[in-house]
């Protein structure tokens, strides 16, 4: 029986390493790079993805927080208000909602409120950023409210519909 390395001999196949060559041939480091450009574009998209995830969320929670502290503000007011308090009333234009010396209105995204209507020269401060939508309706003693945030039919649309029923 022969060994091995006769065999291979014989048939003139060298499977050994050679001491004068070093180094890989073109195609292999070829081949390396396409593999490693997959790997780090299939990282960076997913990198992307999660960024454009994080945003959105982020971009939805302030929407959601915005709406919601809005419509807490209006609605403490209201149940502390009388019904001669609550009347609708427009204000250079704009819908406004008073309560006693509060006024409330919606102007370019932005939910405004004054504090101290009665005074002369009204200056209003914003309450919420990001506010698509501000209506309300009063139907003798109850006040029904709607208010939303972010774009209809968006991912970051959040909308809250309430209703109040003035006691004194």
């Amino acid at each position: 029986m022969c060994s091995f390395k006769r065999l291979f001999r014989r048939r003139k196949v060298d499977f050994t390493y050679r001491k004068g060559k070093k180094g890989y041939t073109l195609l292999e480091v070829m081949i390396a790079v396409a593999l490693l450009g997959v790997v780090v574009s299939m990282g960076y998209a997913i990198y992307l993805m999660g960024v454009r995830s994080y945003i959105m969320s982020t971009k939805k929670m302030e929407v959601q927080q915005n709406v919601r502290s809005a419509a807490s503000f209006i609605q403490r007011r209201l149940l502390t208000a009388a019904a001669n308090d609550v009347e609708e009333i427009y204000h250079n234009g704009l819908k406004t909602l008073r309560i006693g010396d509060e006024c409330f209105n919606l102007k370019d995204g932005t939910l405004r409120v004054n504090l101290e209507f009665s005074k002369p020269g009204p200056h209003f401060n914003p309450l919420a950023e990001g506010i698509s939508h501000f209506d309300f309706s009063i139907d003798g003693r109850r006040v029904k409210v709607e208010l939303a945030g972010g774009q209809e039919g968006e991912d970051d649309y959040f909308r809250v519909e309430f209703e109040v029923f003035l006691r004194r």
